[in-house]
């Protein structure tokens, strides 16, 4: 599962191009590669109180 901020969902709709809107669409469209999908798939967040921080991160 892959949890991406809102933020970035709203860029990626409205086509504002910044670098997490074009790994969202990035993932959204697949790899071609496996070494490609292993280099995204960054951390796994485990519980509610990461998410909050991940949050509260991008918007510093």
């Amino acid at each position: 599962m892959v949890l991406v901020d809102t933020s970035v969902w709203i860029d990626y709709c409205n086509g504002v191009r910044t670098g997490q809107s074009d790994r969202l669409d990035e993932l959204l469209q697949g790899f071609a590669r496996d070494a490609d999908y292993r280099r995204a798939r960054g951390v796994t967040i485990r519980k509610t109180i990461d998410v909050a921080i991940g949050t509260l991160r991008s918007l510093v």
